[in-house]
């Protein structure tokens, strides 16, 4: 008798507490007849749907239900009568609360059978969803946005890892890169820049947020250069999440950032996670005990509910948590209904804390808890995906804009009414017109009908201009696509718009670029030609015309070694050759074949072309040499008179001497009985001398054509000492020479090389007026070569005139012209020789000339 009474006991309250359980769950809870009809509600359920406890059991469920969804209803209905073998069921619906408004909801419907298995009663746990519902609409929201975003984007967008890793690309990398995005995913980034690049971009010297230009490496292998801005998102904690960047090839803006997925999967698992867990607390001595558990506590108790029955929240919780509970604890004791957040075990939890009077007069605390984790994780994930989204927007000046059929009126972003301006553009929606107020007047037509023509194509894609208070003009660049209900009828529109007046600045002074350099080559008095890579000419400029004599549809694509003469094509071919490996060039002369067959000498400065770091052709400027050539030879032709008159003394004294023996000679002869032999023959030595003499200078100052031909360095040295000897004797010098044996012959117009060894000489006398001497040596140099040096103990040069040597009228001397070195500079290099000069000053100069040999 006394076991059943105590069974009755413990019975009641299990009862009691299911119905403490029941009343002040944070859940809605009814008790439903078989009928349909409403029997009991707790207050949570009224609060959800706005009816009294004394209303609501009036209701059914079908007046509760949302027109829309009774016929999920229904279809539940005929699963419980059919299914006697189930208890349990689950959808999701709306009801109306009481003010008309729809309140998204999961019911969980369980089933109490009789007997014969049909339905009693029904138990439904009601979950209100309003809130993940309309987090789900925020989402497709968002996800469209970013669609929008990353498909109108005009710059290659890229998301990575702290690492570097990929996870996301935007479509632009195939146009401007030729990479497909998805091969690009899950790759390390840094292996796409040059190798001297990507040191210094894994770096990331600008911090958290910055720009570096770097080169990207083309799918085709080329490089490309990119102007990137990067910015790192952090956590709460200050860690490297991710790494956003934005790159720009210079005029190409296309994708942007960030893949932001929201699965179903997750959301279902959120609700699910919901479910709550209901205990009860009784005090004493001060401390809160653990009287009743009921619920999943698992996750929040970290053990079974029988494990904490009779234990302290001390016995149970960390310190941490018993200090927050113990808080709200003393607060719902004093009869305050409280509500809180508390973070254990890495998640979060919603309580609720009531207190309640027992009829013995004892109180006691039920606390409702429920895993509000994932919630608070979406909302996180939503803060950081639309953090994510305005760091890209502002990085790309770009912003979304929304116009709403229903009401005719457009949302602008925050970055959009930045961009506009104006005092009028302060609220968060517009009308169209104004709007258009802040398009400029000449491109407000225009963009109405193009808005009035998405309405048909539901694209939009236009370019225009907007006119800021302070007269500024920007270049906007605005898309949209258009959405429709089921019936075709207009609901939405989606678009960005994106402030592309760098863009469009940097056109404008390329075209103005294009206008120069096509200006400075028309006008250009030099022929101008555009080669390809292969030679064929591409381009000319109208100075080349009337230098070939040609028309312009003659040239183009003909091989440019066409127009040379064929002796001078291999000397151009190498230079171009050298060209595309790098080297210098240095000015070439040759001769081009004019249309009517002469050939004209030209001076040509070729350069390559180079794009993208690859040379692609080249630049081929030519001058017209002939009348320079004639003024050059005039020229030479006034420093050889010179010469022959300055050297006409010493001739003159050299001659005189001969002429006097041969005159004594004669006379002997005419007074003696009988020549003699020895007399004639000395008389025939000095006619030669005379001979010799006379002709040297002869051939020096008459003009003459070159005529290149082998000819021996010692015999032209030789000459060139005969006719000075008599100068260097007037002025007191000795003239000294040496050839070593066995000396190449050379290829040379000997006249022009003995007018440069005289001037070499006379100056070398100039420079010892108390006298002195000159020493010519002659010897064969390395790979090919002569050395010819010509050296003195004169005066010497000066420094600061050595280093100018070769300028046209530069000269130390009182009569000098200053023409002669600057001409002999000329001839040595027409022979492909080189001319180099050593001096001291008070000690004397040494003048090397090196030219190249015959092959023997």
């Amino acid at each position: 008798m006394m076991r059943r009474k105590h069974d009755m006991n413990q019975t009641g309250k299990q009862h009691s507490l299911y119905e403490t359980a029941f009343e002040h769950a944070p859940i809605g809870m009814a008790v439903i007849d078989a009928c349909g009809v409403i029997q009991k509600v707790n207050q949570a359920l009224c609060q959800l749907l706005g009816y009294s406890e004394e209303e609501l059991p009036q209701l059914t469920y079908q007046e509760l239900t949302h027109p829309e969804d009774l016929k999920a209803d229904a279809s539940i209905l005929a699963d419980v009568n059919d299914a006697s073998d189930r208890s349990a069921f689950q959808l999701e619906k709306r009801y109306v609360h009481k003010q008309g408004h729809p309140i998204w909801v999961t019911l969980h419907l369980k089933v109490r059978r009789d007997e014969a298995g049909q339905p009693e009663y029904f138990v439904a746990q009601i979950v209100d969803m309003t809130e993940r519902k309309k987090s789900e609409k925020r989402l497709r929201k968002i996800e469209k946005r970013h669609e929008m975003f990353t498909e109108h984007a005009m710059d290659i967008l890229v998301s990575t890892t702290e690492d570097g890793i990929v996870e996301y690309i935007s479509p632009a990398v195939t146009k401007i890169l030729g990479y497909e995005a998805e091969q690009m995913i899950g790759q390390d980034s840094f292996s796409y820049f040059h190798p001297e690049d990507a040191p210094r971009v894994r770096r990331r010297e600008y911090g958290l947020e910055g720009m570096h230009i770097s080169r990207v490496r083309h799918a085709a292998g080329h490089y490309l250069w990119f102007e990137t801005k990067v910015k790192l998102i952090v956590d709460e904690a200050g860690t490297v999440t991710n790494v956003i960047g934005v790159g720009r090839e210079m005029t190409e803006r296309k994708k942007t950032e960030a893949d932001l997925i929201r699965s179903r999967e997750e959301l279902i698992e959120i609700l699910q996670n919901q479910l709550s867990l209901t205990f009860k607390l009784i005090r004493a001595r001060d401390t809160f005990y653990f009287a009743i558990v009921s619920g999943q506590s698992e996750k929040y108790l970290c053990c079974s509910p029988s494990e904490v029955l009779g234990k302290s929240l001390e016995e149970v919780f960390d310190e941490s948590s018993c200090t927050v509970l113990n808080h709200y604890g003393e607060r719902a004791w004093s009869g305050e209904r409280v509500f809180f957040e508390m973070k254990m075990n890495d998640r979060y939890y919603y309580h609720s804390m009531n207190v309640l009077q027992r009829p013995d007069g004892e109180s006691e605390i039920i606390v409702s808890v429920l895993d509000i984790t994932e919630h608070k994780r979406s909302e996180t994930e939503l803060k950081l995906s639309q953090s994510k989204l305005s760091q890209a927007q502002r990085i790309t000046r770009m912003g979304f804009y929304e116009w709403v059929a229903e009401t005719n009126r457009i949302v602008l972003s925050e970055e959009i009414r930045d961009l506009i301006g104006g005092t009028e553009v302060r609220e968060h929606s517009y009308t169209m017109e104004q709007l258009l107020k802040r398009i400029h007047p000449d491109d407000q037509e225009r963009i109405r009908q193009r808005i009035e023509t998405s309405r048909t194509t539901r694209q939009l894609n236009e370019e225009y201009r907007v006119l800021q208070e302070d007269g500024r003009i920007l270049h906007m660049h605005i898309t949209g696509e258009l959405l429709t209900d089921d019936d075709g009828q207009p609901q939405y529109m989606f678009g960005t718009v994106q402030d592309i007046t760098e863009r469009k600045q940097t056109e404008l002074l390329l075209k103005e670029s294009v206008k120069r350099y096509q200006s400075l080559k028309i006008h250009n008095p030099d022929g101008v030609f555009t080669l390809l890579l292969n030679t064929d000419i591409q381009e000319v400029n109208p100075a080349v015309l009337q230098l070939t004599g040609y028309q312009e549809q003659e040239l183009i694509g003909l091989p440019f070694a066409q127009l040379l003469h064929p002796d001078d094509r291999p000397k151009l071919r190498k230079r171009l050759t050298a060209a595309r490996k790098g080297r210098e060039l240095r000015s070439i002369s040759f001769r081009l074949r004019h249309k009517s067959g002469y050939d004209v000498e030209v001076l040509s400065s070729p350069a390559t072309i180079v794009i993208d770091e690859r040379v692609v052709g080249f630049y081929v400027i030519v001058k017209d040499m002939t009348e320079s050539r004639k003024h050059d030879e005039l020229m030479k032709q006034a420093e050889k008179l010179s010469l022959a008159g300055q050297l006409a003394a010493g001739i003159a004294h050299e001659i005189r001497n001969p002429l006097t023996s041969v005159k004594g000679f004669i006379q002997l002869i005419a007074t003696a009985p009988s020549v003699k032999s020895q007399y004639i023959d000395i008389i025939q030595t000095e006619l030669d001398r005379i001979e010799l003499i006379v002709s040297e200078l002869l051939v020096l100052a008459k003009p003459h054509n070159l005529q290149f031909r082998e000819d021996s360095i010692e015999q032209i040295v030789q000459d060139v000492v005969t006719l000075m000897a008599p100068q260097a004797t007037l002025h007191a010098i000795e003239v000294k020479h040496q050839c070593a044996p066995g000396l190449l012959a050379i290829r040379c117009d000997s006249n022009q090389l003995k007018q440069v060894f005289i001037n070499f000489i006379k100056n070398a006398i100039e420079a010892c007026p108390n006298g002195g001497w000159i020493q010519i040596e002659v010897q064969q140099g390395e790979g090919g070569s002569i050395h010819i040096s010509f050296t003195d103990n004169g005066c010497g040069i000066p420094e600061h005139i050595l280093q100018k040597m070769g300028d046209p009228f530069l000269t130390t001397k009182k009569t000098g012209t200053g023409l002669g070195f600057m001409i002999s500079q000329k001839i040595i290099e027409n022979h492909q020789g080189q001319l180099h000069i050593t001096s001291k000053e008070g000690e004397g100069t040494t003048v090397m000339v090196t030219l190249p040999t015959v092959p023997a």
